[in-house]
Order: structure tokens, then C-alpha cells, then sequence
């Protein structure tokens, strides 16, 4: 085990070499250990160990050279003896000359190259002497019982650790304690530590304690490779890895989300119903996984709409296609676009044809299903069309806020009927304010004024509505109410009456049951009746007064 352990070591480092213990502990055919390097030349080692340290006996020798005759069979490049002993001058010949003109290069490894492979790897004995360290931690930790800062304890802690690197040649283990909870990670010491020391074990869902959604959850991501998070109850086999590492019994699997994206392949999907082709759309493939059940391929479209089909790998078992979106970030327009084909596929679409490079991949039938997410969805694509509605308005292009109220939602709705011509009433919370002025532009009363309601309306070249930020302007318009008061008429009067009022800007304040009509003019209104419609924003209350309000004759002569 020792020399196999140095003889790894040292043609790990050779790029190209691959190594080869035949059965895991040396031994088959005349080959302990062997290795083939990148030009294709073949090195066999054999193992040799007398307690006595020498050749001298027939016996041995015929054994040397029985081990030797077999591999030559396999026709190596070179043979190399390996005897932790110095050999006599005899024996050396006898060795060396076991190949005749013709043979392999023949090579002998005694003690003094057995040492010199140990002291060009370290670490290889760091490991061979690790029952020696272990000793010595336990003399350390009694030795040096009491802590005397957090630099002691520091240093301990590293000391520790480098010894505990020293466990295994191939894995080092690393520790975190958070909240008395002490967790331990295996860290590779070389890059192919996972190639000559594979950690390999073997696990089945727990039947005492796994739920029902455990059992789904395990189905999806080890039978189909989603790629998602997972934790579930488990029962573990160890197959192989390092001493050390004790992993058998009742755990916890965590597997973390392990997406495998393929930009590079072209997908798409092309929708069928009873009446012929609804569309295709192109799709990123951001994910493809495999298990012991089927595989698992996720296509995302206008970067927010993912469809994830589960495809059994027996003929005939119903696999199952799951539909992910979120608008987030993306462009109003490609949300546009992902709301509509999730809509197609949940609500028109019988038939999915899945193409890659245009050839036809797959093809399955979708059985119709009630839409849990069907109301939340009637609003974001509500919101998502007036928000469009708006950008062509604008001539810009926008992207969908991360965040959105109901205020944002009603305002969008609003513009966005302004914005087509009709009439709409103002929710309360929309505050319109008044400049006053002593110019003679309002009533030489102006006290009455103040203190009374009368028929108002204000015509304004901009009229901006706030919407998640954004400043949309969907003037010119009017506002209208036959009967608006001041909402601070006692603070009105009194800067009246102390002559202070000039330029004070005073919220309007119209009757409950007469609330503002707003409308967008164009240049060819001159006069026309204002008669509000229906605001219909997905779950939300119309306008109190919308089933008193009558129309109002409304007027102007320019804008």
C-alpha cells in the first residue's frame, strides 16, 4: 500500500501517465502496478518483500523470475523491481539480467530510491505516519489545555487542521461550527484526487421518515435530473473514499440547484390545436438533466417564460411538461410575448411538437387542466398590455418593474384609456392642485368662491400619471367635476383675509358623487360630452361613483 501510494504520487505529476493498481491492491499476471505515459510506453512494477532482506534463497529467485516471464507477456518498455532492501552485487546481476539482449529495460527500486520518492512526497509521508500524529494531537490537546487569547486559539485551530489534512493522501477534511453545529467538508489535495480516490457512495430514501413530498421530490431530481434544490430523508452506503470519512447510515441529502445550460442548441416548440398550427417560438435550452427514470429538458422563451418537459425513458408512460413564469426585468415587449405563448399552451394548445435544428424532436398531446394561477395571471397580463399600450404611446422602450402595487396597476389602466381617447374617472387618492393668483384670472368673489363648490374645468398641454416610477404624460387633457371646493377653505380664507394668498397653491377638492372626468384632447375636439367608462382592472373595485356620475357637456377653444 506504501509503495503504491509513492508510485501514484510520483506519475501523478508526469502529464499524460495513466496509472494502474490491477485489482485495487496490486497483484494480477505479474503486475503489481503499472503505468502507460501519454507516448503510449508500458512500466510495469512488481513487488517484492523477504523479512529477511535478501535473494540469496534459489526460491525466491524463481519466483522473481516466474513474475517477470509473465510480464513480459504484455510486452512492456521497461520492468521495474521494487525491494525495500539494498541488494548484493549477485542479486542486482541476477535481476538486470533477466531480460537478455531483447527484453524490456529492466530497473531495480531498492530502499535508497524507495527513500528518495519519499522525500520528494511529503505528503505521502505525512500520511504514512498519520497513527504518529495522531499520538501527538492527543499529547497537544492535553499538553496545552488552557487558551490564552483568540491568536492561541487561532494557531491551534490551523495546527489541527494541517494535521488533520495529513488523514488521507487524497482528501482533506474542513471543518465549520455555527451555532454548535459542527459540519464537515472534504477538500481534494490534488486536482485529481476525485480520479485515484473516488468518494462513492450509495443512497435510498428513508421509508421510516421520508413524506410524500420528500418521495416527489426525490423522483424529480434524482429520477429525472431536474437540476432543483432537493433535501430529503436518506439512507447511505459508503462504497469508497477516505477512512476517515464516515458517511453510512440515516442522513440528509442536500443537492444544490445544478443547472446544465446548452445555449448552443436551437430549440423551439410549435403549438397545435383542433384547428391547425397556433405558432412556433423559439427557445433557449437552459437546462438539461437525466436520471434513472427519464431526463429532463428545460426551454426558456423571451427570457421569462420556462417550460420544463419530464420525458420518461419507458415507451408509453405519460411524462409531464410544467410551465415557470416570471416578468421581472424583462422588456415590456418579451413579456408581451411570454404572457401570450403561456396563455396558448395552458389554455388553446392539444398538441406540442418539440424541434432541434428544425427536425422534429418530439411530439406528445397536453391534456386540459384548470389554471391555479389563472386570476394572478389575468392581472400581470392586464398590467403587462397597458404598460405596452403606454410605450407606443411614448415611442420608448421600457423594462418591467421588479415591483408593482395596485396604485401602479390602476394609474397604468388609467393612462392607458386616457391615452385611447376615453373618459375615465379620478381616484381620490389623484390630487389636483390650483396655483392662485391675483391677476384677475378667478372671480372678483373670491371669497365666496373659496368658500363654496362650483363647476370647474382645468385644460393642462401636460398631464403626467407616476408609474412604478415612471413620468407618463398623456396630455394635453381636461379635468371636469360640476362641483369642486378647496380642500383647506378656513386656510384659504385667512391668508384671503390677511392679503397672503397670492400664489398659494391649494388642493381641489371635487363632491364625492362628482369626481373628476379626465379625457385626453386632441386638436380636433372643440366640445363633446364627457361620459367616463369603466376602469375593469383585474381585481380591483370599479370608482364608487361610476353608477351615479351622468355626462357633462364639455367645452374649449384651444388647447
Amino acid at each position: 500500500m506504501a509503495v503504491e501510494r509513492l508510485l501514484w504520487a510520483k506519475w501523478g505529476a508526469v502529464p499524460g501517465a495513466t496509472a494502474l493498481s490491477p485489482d485495487g491492491r496490486g497483484g494480477d499476471a505479474g503486475i503489481d502496478f503499472q503505468v502507460t505515459t501519454a507516448l503510449g510506453e508500458l512500466t510495469i512494477y512488481q513487488f517484492k518483500y523477504y523479512p529477511d532482506r535478501g535473494l540469496g534463497v534459489s526460491s525466491r529467485k524463481r519466483h522473481i523470475r516466474d513474475s517477470f516471464d509473465q510480464a513480459a507477456r504484455h510486452r512492456p518498455q521497461r520492468w521495474v523491481l521494487v525491494v525495500p532492501c539494498k541488494l548484493t552485487p549477485g542479486d542486482r546481476s541476477f535481476v538486470e539480467g533477466l531480460g537478455g539482449e531483447t527484453g524490456p529495460l529492466i530497473e531495480i527500486l531498492d530502499q535508497v530510491g524507495l527513500d528518495v520518492l519519499l522525500a520528494e512526497h511529503d505528503d505521502v509521508r505525512r500520511y504514512l505516519e498519520r497513527d504518529t500524529v495522531l499520538d501527538a494531537a492527543g499529547e497537544y490537546q492535553l499538553t496545552t489545555a488552557v487558551i490564552k487569547d483568540a491568536d492561541d486559539l487561532a494557531e491551534r485551530v490551523r495546527l489541527l487542521a494541517a494535521r488533520g489534512a495529513d488523514m488521507d493522501l487524497y482528501w482533506a477534511p474542513d471543518f465549520r461550527i455555527e451555532n454548535g453545529v459542527t459540519t464537515m467538508t472534504l477538500r481534494p489535495k490534488s486536482p485529481d484526487a476525485s480520479e485515484k480516490s473516488p468518494i462513492v457512495a450509495t443512497f435510498s430514501l428513508d421509508p421510516e421518515t421520508a413524506s410524500e413530498e420528500d418521495r416527489a421530490a426525490f423522483r424529480r431530481s434524482i429520477g429525472y435530473g431536474v437540476g432543483e434544490p432537493v433535501q430529503v430523508p436518506v439512507v447511505v452506503s459508503k462504497v469508497t473514499g477516505p477512512e476517515f470519512f464516515s458517511i453510512g447510515g440515516p442522513r440528509m441529502l442536500a443537492l444544490a440547484a445544478t443547472k446544465r445550460p446548452r445555449p448552443e442548441d436551437r430549440f423551439s416548440i410549435e403549438l397545435r390545436a383542433a384547428n391547425g398550427v397556433l405558432g412556433e417560438h423559439d427557445g433557449v435550452v437552459t437546462h438539461v438533466g437525466g436520471g434513472f427514470e427519464g431526463g429532463t429538458l428545460e426551454l426558456t422563451f423571451y427570457g421569462g417564460l420556462t417550460i420544463r418537459y419530464l420525458l420518461p425513458r419507458r415507451a408509453g408512460e405519460p411524462g409531464g411538461a410544467e410551465v415557470h413564469l416570471s416578468v421581472d426585468g424583462l422588456m415590456v415587449s418579451d413579456a408581451v410575448e411570454a404572457l401570450r405563448l403561456r396563455r396558448s399552451i395552458c389554455r388553446d394548445a392539444g398538441e406540442v411538437v418539440i424541434r432541434r435544428d428544425g427536425e422534429v424532436a418530439a411530439a406528445f398531446t397536453i391534456d386540459r387542466f384548470e389554471d391555479p394561477d389563472e386570476d394572478a395571471l389575468e392581472a400581470i397580463d392586464q398590467f403587462v398590455e397597458d404598460l405596452a399600450a403606454i410605450e407606443r404611446h411614448l415611442g420608448v422602450r421600457k423594462r418591467m418593474p421588479a415591483s408593482y402595487t395596485t396604485y401602479d396597476r390602476v394609474q397604468a389602466r388609467l393612462a392607458r384609456l386616457v391615452i385611447e381617447g376615453t373618459c375615465v374617472l379620478v381616484p381620490e387618492w389623484l390630487r389636483v392642485s390650483l396655483r392662485i393668483s391675483e391677476d384677475g384670472s378667478l372671480p372678483a368673489d373670491m371669497g365666496r368662491f373659496i368658500a363654496t363648490q362650483n363647476p370647474m374645468q382645468i385644460l393642462q398641454e401636460e398631464f403626467e400619471l407616476s408609474i412604478c416610477g415612471w413620468r407618463v404624460d398623456v396630455g394635453p387633457a381636461q379635468l371636469v367635476s360640476p362641483r369642486v371646493g378647496f380642500a383647506e377653505p378656513g386656510h384659504l380664507l385667512r391668508l384671503l383675509e390677511s392679503d397672503n394668498i397670492d400664489g398659494e397653491l391649494a388642493v381641489l377638492a371635487p363632491a364625492p358623487h362628482e369626481p373628476w372626468r379626465l379625457t385626453r384632447l386632441t386638436e380636433e375636439d372643440t366640445s363633446g360630452p364627457a361620459v367616463p367608462v369603466s376602469w375593469n382592472a383585474v381585481g380591483v373595485d370599479e370608482h364608487p361613483a361610476l353608477g351615479q356620475v351622468h355626462a357633462i357637456e364639455v367645452s374649449r377653444e384651444t388647447i
